[in-house]
């Protein structure tokens, strides 16, 4: 009996790591409403998704915020480049589609269809930047440079997160109420995809910390 009330057991640990996702998603959401912070607030989302919700360290609460705070007007700068950049193929977009719908030639559609992928693009590169710069330090310039280049080195990864962010934007478009849980899931996918990248890039020094880490919280669950 007292095993049932035992807060170490599978089943308040599942609880726990549910409400967390919960609030993390939450928090994504509220810190997004600007819209011009969303790139920040992703940063603090994969941050404490990999840090608090995997990886057992701290609390959603700080490790969300001092993430979100961390480099705020560089990720403004970069997120409204990368709107700036989605809000093109928009506009062009809706050009073309008024085009074929005025009885423009067939070529049309395949434009059509070929802006559209070229802002789920950009959308990926701003995730494999924001991801970037959650896990390491880095000026802006840079940071986007790097994500543009993981996206065409990982080009498996890359197309696997686009389509899950499509699914995932999708599935909140069905049922809204799920954004309070899918953002944190979708960047658990993440954690699994890039985390594996992340550490060709670090350091010996960085590596064995996180190894040392990774130890701790396997001590910690036993």
């Amino acid at each position: 009996m007292s095993r049932i009330f035992d807060y170490d057991n599978g089943f308040f640990r599942f609880m726990s790591k549910l409400v967390d996702a919960f609030f993390i998603s939450v928090l994504w959401t509220v810190f997004s409403v600007p819209f011009v912070t969303i790139g920040a607030s992703t940063q603090a989302l994969y941050h404490t998704v990999h840090k608090q919700l995997k990886g057992g360290r701290g609390y959603v609460w700080q490790e969300f915020y001092e993430s979100f705070r961390d480099h705020l007007k560089e990720n403004i700068l970069i997120a409204v480049i990368y709107e700036l950049l989605i809000g093109i193929f928009a506009y062009e977009r809706i050009l073309i589609r008024t085009m074929i719908d005025n009885g423009g030639p067939d070529y049309l559609r395949l434009m059509y269809f070929l802006t559209a992928f070229f802002q789920l693009l950009v959308v990926t590169w701003a995730i494999f930047t924001f991801c970037y710069r959650a896990r390491f330090e880095m000026d802006w310039k840079n940071s986007m440079k790097n994500g543009i280049l993981l996206l065409l080195g990982y080009l498996p990864r890359s197309f696997a997160i686009l389509l899950t962010a499509a699914v995932a934007a999708f599935v909140v478009y069905l049922i809204p109420i799920l954004i309070c849980f899918v953002p944190t899931i979708l960047f658990l996918f993440y954690d699994f995809l890039l985390e594996k990248v992340f550490r060709r890039l670090m350091s010996p020094e960085d590596l064995a910390r996180e190894e040392e880490l990774e130890m701790e919280r396997k001590r910690d669950n036993e």
